[in-house]
């Protein structure tokens, strides 16, 4: 309140403050209203307000960010976008319209109609000045009474003939590229026709809508007995019987599509109508109306924040393969090349098992305040052996990148995240807590969380499932389906390991309890190794002016129990089954198997039905190599399965029982 005695505010330009004796300004210590009297480019920048209090030191209150441009220098326009008719669009009028969209800094657009795709004869042009109106609307349309230049000469087109239309636009400093267009025009002997509608990339599964017209360009109204598509995996909004399209009337249908194939997807539409008075029904079928490139990858990006100038900022995409078979990472990367912004977690060739997911990580470093270039990450990948495939099964995502950099205030707060579990050397089957923890760094404290942030957290762990799984009583975290291979280092060499990924739910975080964002209770395995890396990915603050940082992983190794105990290990890799003699077996077996750990063992002869046939062992038992002879009691002669069942799996070997026939 302006009646507050001890209220203070304090005005910042580019997170500098803005002192009265720098500027014309009267001092805004005690106004929480600034003017600027007489705007100058020099005023540009970002503008914010902070609010404390003499009394309450602790409280501070920031107001949203106020950008201030000047005008940019001059520069050649960027290409402008083709709305009417639409690329390769069919049964177009002979009098057709053509629309484009307006772009700043355009002086004149220039439309131009070729004869063919190489334009060597222009059969008609003109130029269209800029306008106010234009502007305001997002888009230039060219008609006989908009722009009668055009339509002068060459028009109306001929029948069914293919045409070519190309518009860039224009200002003293130079040109945009050609916008480029293709179009058919309409059979002699068509009285209707319906456009045309490209979905454009779509990735497997998701869904899509768009609205696709039917024209009645005859002398008569028609009457529609039925508008279908003759592709399962694109869907007409319904027409009614009987429903009448009026000479030089047209009709809005909706369309949607969920694919769930991959690849090129088209679609020809057939309508059946009756034309005047007519009984007849016509029917006339055109191809290739409906559009849709399916991708088996898709890109998730979050909502990329401001960053601050100096400092990291990290930000977690995920890359998704939604198709059946493995896909592999081409390349990955950033277009444009700007400094501010980096790619970690990147390997060359990743590849994704089906339905799998991996993700990249972002950083953004700027190193000064206003608005960072924009950027372009690309990412290309292929489905299958990329020697044999074809062209369709190499995909293409890419996304924008566009964030705004200030300068470091006050109130910010960066921490730096970890990983590591609370002990180290466990023996297979022991229980295992790995914590999470928070590091305020800039001099913060915890308490400095909490006030200036909303202190939720989500985010993404990974580790080997041969050295540890999550505990059966863990609740806190759900599996992602992900085996993206990675190249991992320990402390002997680098080694491909299978992570499997694990999502945190959105959490709170109490800085009661300081450093502690979360436990976590996992096991230790006895797989195939005994170190695993501990990667803390995808860890997404709540809204404020808090930053994480720094994410800082570790790794966990499963040892022996050198002071005895339980849970010994061998020197074996894994559990076995080495040896079934004889194979076939007559009236006894004899099993020779190896235990990696101390577990439960059961030893069970199972036939091909799945069924127990005979329960040759079950008790705990130490790691260690076993030899064992059974009878065989009831079993009549056929193929058999020796199953092995330990606490952290299951091992098969076939044998086969053949019995003496009695006299």
């Amino acid at each position: 309140p302006k009646t507050e005695n001890y209220s203070r505010t304090e005005w910042r330009k580019n997170g500098i403050p803005i002192r009265a004796s720098q500027t014309t300004l009267l001092d805004t210590s005690r106004h929480a209203t600034l003017r600027i009297p007489a705007f100058s480019l020099a005023d540009s920048g970002v503008y914010d307000c902070v609010i404390t209090n003499d009394r309450l030191a602790g409280i501070v209150l920031t107001s949203a960010q106020v950008q201030v441009l000047g005008r940019l220098a001059l520069v050649a326009p960027v290409a402008v976008r083709l709305h009417e008719p639409l690329m390769n669009e069919e049964d177009v009028p002979l009098r057709p319209r053509f629309a484009w969209s307006a772009v700043q800094g355009a002086d004149t657009y220039r439309c131009e109609i070729g004869a063919d795709a190489s334009f060597a004869q222009i059969i008609s042009s003109v130029s269209i000045s800029q306008s106010a109106s234009i502007l305001a609307s997002g888009s230039v349309v060219a008609t006989p009474e908009t722009a009668p230049e055009l339509f002068a000469r060459a028009f109306p087109l001929q029948n069914d003939r293919r045409y070519a239309w190309r518009v860039r636009a224009e200002n003293s400093v130079g040109t945009s590229a050609w916008a480029v267009g293709g179009f058919t025009t309409v059979p002699s002997d068509a009285v209707l026709t319906i456009g045309t509608y490209d979905f454009g990339r779509l990735a497997r599964f998701d869904s899509a809508q768009g609205v696709i017209t039917l024209r009645n360009f005859g002398s008569s109204p028609l009457t529609l007995e039925s508008v279908s598509a003759d592709n399962a995996a694109f869907v007409l909004e319904e027409v009614r019987q009987g429903t009448v399209l009026l000479a030089g009337g047209e009709m809005h249908l909706g369309v949607s599509t969920k694919s769930q194939a991959v690849g090129n997807a088209r679609a020809g539409i057939t309508v059946r109508f009756r034309v005047g008075l007519s009984s007849t029904v016509q029917t006339r079928p055109m191809a290739n109306r409906i559009m849709a490139r399916v991708q088996a990858v898709k890109l998730l990006t979050p909502a990329l924040d401001t960053a601050v100038v100096g400092r990291r900022l990290l930000n977690s995409l995920r890359l998704v393969n939604l198709s059946d078979e493995v896909l592999t990472v081409r390349s990955v990367a950033l277009q444009n090349m700007v400094q501010a912004y980096s790619l970690r977690s990147v390997s060359k060739n990743l590849e994704l098992q089906a339905q799998e997911t991996t993700t990249l990580l972002l950083e953004t470093k700027p190193a000064q305040a206003g608005r960072i270039a924009e950027e372009m990450l690309r990412i290309e990948t292929v489905r299958g052996d990329e020697a044999i495939v074809g062209r369709e099964n190499y995909d293409t995502v890419q996304t924008t990148i566009s964030k705004f950099a200030r300068e470091v205030r006050r109130e910010d707060v960066f921490v730096k995240a970890g990983i590591k579990t609370l002990t180290d050397s466990i023996a297979p089957g022991g229980l295992v807590t790995l914590e999470l923890s928070l590091t305020p760094l800039n001099n913060a404290s915890y308490l400095d969380i909490t006030r200036h942030s909303n202190t939720t957290f989500a985010g993404t762990l990974r580790w080997n499932p041969q050295v540890l799984t999550l505990d059966a009583s863990e609740k806190t975290i759900r599996r992602i389906r992900t085996t993206a291979a990675q190249t991992i280092a320990t402390s002997a060499n680098s080694q491909a390991a299978v992570l499997e990924s694990f999502s945190i739910p959105t959490s709170n975080y109490d800085w009661r309890l300081g450093k502690l964002l979360l436990h976590v209770k996992l096991r230790s395995v006895a797989g195939n190794t005994d170190v695993t890396p501990l990667v803390l990915e995808n860890l997404e603050w709540g809204t404020g002016t808090v930053f994480i940082d720094t994410l800082e992983s570790g790794s966990f190794t499963s040892k022996p129990c050198v002071a005895g105990g339980k849970r010994l290990v061998t020197s074996a890799k894994a559990t076995q089954l080495a040896v079934i003699a004889p194979n076939p077996a007559k009236d006894e077996v004899s099993i020779a198997y190896t235990l990696r750990e101390d577990s439960a063992v059961e030893i069970a002869l199972v036939d091909m039905h799945g069924k127990t046939a005979q329960l040759l062992v079950s008790e705990e038992q130490a790691a260690g190599e076993y030899t064992i002879t059974k009878a065989l009691k009831n079993v009549p002669s056929g193929a058999y399965t020796v199953r092995l069942s330990t606490q952290n799996g299951v091992v098969t070997k076939r044998v086969s029982v053949v019995r003496s026939r009695k006299p």
